[in-house]
């Protein structure tokens, strides 16, 4: 079976044979079954799943949130996501997050020392999808401690752009 995210206790069973006797203990292990994969409505109906790298999940607390100070003349319409990966090696961890928004995305964002960067070139984007890949202590983790990696990203859009609306025409006579 498949176990839930969250934390979960071990428990330890030996069924004994002609020799040694049964025993059953539960000792003070736990196993964390961390999230992979975050939903959001923030803007329409937004996921971030985790696709690649070796770090297995996000902490608790990932997720989409309304951006707080976007760059001047820009919006994020789908919230930005803000989440700290763990369970990364101590050297050489990295995650490959794949971004689904409700509509096309042109331009991504990063928010990197108390300020927006356009991150664009640092991305693959492709129609509504996003694909972010980040090492642990390199280019745009956001935390310095080894083994964990956090990052705030979304896509932001120029005031009026993104917001196109098709206009009905006469149809030709």
């Amino acid at each position: 079976s498949t176990l839930s995210v969250g934390i979960h206790p071990i428990t330890a069973q030996y069924n004994g044979n002609s020799i040694h006797a049964g025993s059953t203990s539960s000792l003070p292990l736990t196993q964390t079954v961390l999230a992979t994969t975050v939903t959001s409505s923030i803007g329409g109906s937004t996921t971030a799943r985790i696709t690649g790298g070796n770090c297995t999940g996000f902490a608790d607390g990932a997720g989409f949130v309304v951006a707080s100070s976007p760059p001047a003349g820009h919006r994020f319409p789908y919230g930005v996501f803000q989440f700290t990966a763990l369970g990364c090696p101590q050297e050489g961890g990295t995650i490959t997050i794949t971004f689904t928004y409700p509509g096309v995305v042109n331009r991504y964002w990063k928010y990197l020392a108390h300020h927006w960067v356009n991150w664009t070139r640092n991305v693959s984007i492709t129609g509504n999808q996003v694909i972010l890949t980040i090492a642990d202590n390199q280019a745009g983790d956001s935390d310095s401690r080894p083994g964990i990696i956090a990052d705030p990203v979304g896509p932001g859009f120029a005031d009026g752009v993104g917001d196109a609306t098709s206009i009905p025409t006469l149809s030709e006579w």
